[in-house]
């Protein structure tokens, strides 16, 4: 939703200036972050993945699974249920996700998130996984559908992966992903 959508929801919905003046920062906050360091580990992660071969693609579909798998638990069980899962995360994913499920604002998830892919300096397919991991947990803040969030991350992927990565996706089973998902 553009900061002008949201504007005119918000106008619709009857919203408080003070309040309708708070979203309109946190929607230039947003839009700033992502045309900013955001944008710049995109580039580094799309530079850096066209050194992956074929047989690097189940990393990255494996990424994008986990995100998939926590988006619907959270969808389904709330936010701070991330918590419970998260020491079973790949290392990468575990500052983002805690963030989330500690309710961090939007810039300073990016803002952490992407510090530590930089102090990383992850190579090849590990950054995109990485990318994945940061704008993943992004979406889940934000509250996007495991569905929108599934056709974003394909966007990600090489041509030629993608039909393997829809293929899994129908094949998710989220306890497999996230063993501790039928203790929440």
């Amino acid at each position: 939703m553009t900061l002008e959508e949201k504007v005119f929801e918000g106008l619709d919905k009857g919203w408080k200036l003070e309040y309708l003046k708070e979203k309109i920062s946190e929607g230039i906050t947003e839009e700033r972050v992502r045309d900013g360091i955001l944008n710049d580990v995109r580039q580094d992660a799309f530079k850096k993945l066209k050194s992956a071969c074929d047989a690097d693609a189940s990393f990255l579909i494996d990424a994008a699974l986990y995100i998939l798998a926590l988006a619907q638990t959270a969808r389904s069980h709330g936010l701070l249920c991330l918590d419970i899962l998260i020491e079973d995360l790949p290392e990468p994913l575990q500052i983002p996700i805690q963030m989330v499920a500690d309710c961090y604002p939007y810039g300073e998830i990016v803002e952490i998130a992407t510090n530590d892919y930089w102090s990383r300096d992850p190579q090849g397919i590990q950054a995109m996984v990485s990318y994945i991991y940061i704008c993943g947990a992004l979406y889940i803040r934000k509250g996007y559908s495991p569905d929108a969030l599934k056709d974003a991350l394909e966007t990600l992927f090489p041509l030629n992966w993608r039909q393997e990565y829809r293929e899994r996706c129908e094949k998710m089973e989220l306890t497999k992903i996230l063993p501790k998902y039928e203790s929440i």
